[in-house]
Order: structure tokens, then C-alpha cells, then sequence
């Protein structure tokens, strides 16, 4: 399905991975700025620990972060820790891990929900299991640098429940996911292009604990992702879902949510070859797209799959397309050093509405946002890092 030409490596400039360094460390101090740390006695405020999910660069509004983008703040956290040693980093994301583990059923009574996450408060009681498996993949992480067991503990109780009450067949029998399980039993089984980045916290938890029901649950998922969204050469390609920010005009899922990143995964495990190929088809169409997608978070998503995927080419054309992106990324960097509510985060609210900002819908610009603010750092330190970042990766 695509080429693996052999060419001349791209030889990335200290001054670029300079920047791209100070970018991503900009990107992380986002996260530990805007962290709920103050907590009095009485305590009157639950949100210990909570980081933003995204925030308008005009004012002081900010939305506050649910689970998964609580897993992509502490992804970015522990990057820059690995690479700087600086405790701030690791400080934040144990305080982060305090809301967190307040998100986790731990009552064993109820064995249907032992395990899951409430999706954005202690109040929330139901799920998105693909928003939901982002955390324990953030505990995997959390535990291969600093082995604490309760992280790997709650990974695993997290995944299991997902195992267990998530996946099914449907009427074509396909093993997929349900999109969404509220805690009065109810599952919805709508099909959502999303579910085939479940697959890398599968993968991780495979490669951390080697307990064989991970690989066969990753293997599954990623197969269901191939037959349903991947039968010809290029994106992902979701026919029945409108545009949005994961779909483009067209059906080209261009923010796949780490699908991509699952094939190389599922081949880096499995050794099957058809994953690589299926992965390196996908590379390509980011490669013709030059840089361009209609939604700001595409570009950051498939910077980090590009990057991932040149542990396994050495046709440079990947890295090559890859710095370009890197270089437009630099520009939805939004400034401003007397706000500590936006600056240093990256702009592209993709979802919008009227909710996230009162009173008026904002431009995309408008606004800075976890999603493309991860997806961002991610790519910037897979670039310039001494230490390959774990979260949206092979390990």
C-alpha cells in the first residue's frame, strides 16, 4: 500500500530543535500555571489538582479539564520532567493525580462499574470509555518512571473494566467499543472513529504487565479499525460522520485520536507487517496534505504520527514533512506573559460553542485548548528531547 524508499536522512538543525525544546517546556509551564493548588481549611472546593481544558486568550474564562484531558496534561508534565529533572514538573502531575483518583470507582459492590472513571467530576456518572482509558495510559506512564504500584493498580483496574464492560460485537461482528456507558447500566452502542486510539494504552499495558488479555484486546480493536475505516491506501476514512475535529470534508479522519500511532503499536508487538503498511499508507496521505488540514488539531495529531513513524523508515520524507508542520505548529503558540490563563498554550478550540465562552461564540483562534496544546508538546519533544515521550508513543 506505500512506499519505503530508501533516501538521505534529514539532518534537524540544533537551533530548530533549540526552539522546539523551549516551545514544548512553555507548552508543559501552561499546565502547572493553571493547576487548582490553593485548598484552605475548610475545604469548600473539590477541584484539588484540576487542570484547564482550555481557555480564551481575551479573558479570564476558562473551562476546567475532564479525564482525558487530565491524562494529556500529565503526558506533556512528565515530558518535560524526564527532560529537565525539574521537580515542579513531577510536583504538578502528583497533585494532578489527586483529582484523578477522584474520578475512580473504587467500591467493588458493583462489579459493572468497579474500576471506570467518571468522565469529568466525582458527579458525573457516566463515561466515554475511549476519554476514559487516556487516564490509565497516563498511570502506565507514571509508573515506568516512577514504579509507583498504586498508578499501575489503577491502570490495570481501569483497563479491565474496559475489558470487561466495553468491548462487544456488532450486528456485522465486529469487536468494537461502546461510545458511551452511564452508571445506571445503560451503553450506547453508536459506532465512533475515535476508538481505534484505545489500542495504544492496550499496547502499553501489554508491553509493562506482558498479560496476554491486553495484546488480544489491542489486536481486536485495531483489526475492527482496519475492516471500518482503512480499505484503501491513505487517511482513515469515515463515511457517515460529519466534519468535525476528528473528520475532515470528505470523511478523512485527520485527527485519527492516536489510531495511527495504535498500528505501529499493534506491529511493534505483533510483528504482522500488514499494520506497518497500513501505517505507512497513512503516513503518506499526511505527506500530500502538506501541512494543511481545516482543523488546527489535525496538524499537531499527525505531527506526532509522523514522528513516531520514522523509528521504522528511514525514507526521509517523513521527518521532512514532519518539520514543516513543527515549523507552522510554532505559530499557534499564543503569547502573552501577563495572562497566565493562555500564554504558552497552543490556539485551535475545534469544538467550540456558545458554552465555552459567554455571551458570544469565539473564533477557534480565540481560543487555546488541551487537545492541540498536547498534541503540540508532544510532537515538539519527539523532535528535540533526549527522552522520547511516552504518551501518544511506542515504548
Amino acid at each position: 500500500m506505500a512506499s519505503r524508499k530508501n533516501t538521505k536522512q534529514v539532518v534537524v538543525s540544533k537551533a530548530l530543535k533549540k526552539r522546539s525544546l523551549k516551545s514544548a517546556l512553555l507548552g508543559a509551564d501552561w499546565f502547572v500555571n493553571t493547576q487548582v493548588n490553593d485548598v484552605s481549611q475548610p475545604t469548600n472546593d473539590a477541584n484539588k489538582g484540576r487542570f484547564l481544558y482550555n481557555a480564551h486568550c481575551f479573558s479570564s474564562y476558562g473551562t476546567w479539564g475532564i479525564d482525558w484531558t487530565s491524562a494529556r496534561a500529565v503526558f506533556i508534565l512528565l515530558a518535560a520532567y524526564r527532560e529537565t529533572k525539574k521537580k515542579v514538573y513531577l510536583d504538578t502531575v502528583k497533585n494532578g493525580l489527586k483529582y484523578i483518583y477522584s474520578l475512580q470507582v473504587m467500591d467493588k459492590r458493583d462489579k459493572s462499574l468497579y474500576g471506570v472513571f467518571h468522565e469529568e467530576t466525582p458527579q458525573s456518572f457516566w463515561v466515554f470509555p475511549r476519554d476514559g482509558i487516556e487516564l490509565a495510559d497516563c498511570l502506565l506512564e507514571y509508573y515506568r518512571i516512577t514504579k509507583d504500584k498504586e498508578a499501575l493498580f489503577r491502570a490495570e483496574l481501569f483497563l479491565d473494566w474496559f475489558i470487561r464492560e466495553t468491548m462487544f460485537k456488532t450486528k456485522k461482528g465486529i469487536t468494537w467499543v461502546y461510545r458511551q456507558v452511564d452508571f445506571d447500566g445503560k451503553k450506547d452502542p453508536a459506532i465512533a472513529c475515535c476508538e481505534g486510539g484505545n489500542t495504544m494504552a492496550l499496547a502499553h499495558a501489554y508491553k509493562i504487565t506482558g498479560k496476554a488479555k491486553y495484546k488480544i484486546a489491542m489486536k481486536k480493536i485495531m483489526d475492527s479499525q482496519i475492516e471500518m475505516y482503512h480499505q484503501a491506501e491513505g487517511p482513515f476514512i469515515d463515511k457517515y460522520r460529519g466534519e468535525g475535529h476528528h473528520v475532515a470534508k470528505g470523511g478523512a479522519i485527520d485527527n485519527d485520536d492516536g489510531a495511527g500511532i495504535g498500528l505501529l503499536c499493534a506491529y511493534d508487538i505483533l510483528k504482522d507487517k500488514k499494520y506497518l503498511t497500513h501505517a505507512l499508507s497513512l503516513a503518506d496521505y499526511h505527506v500530500s496534505k502538506n501541512a494543511e488540514y481545516s482543523v488546527y488539531c489535525a496538524l499537531p495529531a499527525a505531527c506526532t504520527f509522523l514522528m513516531e513513524i520514522t523509528k521504522y523508515t528511514k525514507d526521509d520524507k517523513y521527518l521532512k514533512m514532519a518539520v514543516k508542520q513543527i515549523n507552522k505548529i510554532f505559530t499557534y503558540q499564543h503569547f502573552n506573559p501577563k495572562s497566565l490563563n493562555s500564554h504558552g498554550a497552543f490556539i485551535g478550540e475545534d469544538e467550540g460553542g456558545i458554552n465555552y465562552v459567554a455571551g458570544f461564540k469565539p473564533k477557534p483562534e480565540e481560543m487555546v485548548t488541551t487537545r492541540t496544546t498536547a498534541f503540540a508538546c508532544l510532537s515538539l519533544f519527539k523532535l528535540a528531547s533526549k527522552h522520547w515521550p511516552l504518551g501518544y508513543s511506542v515504548i
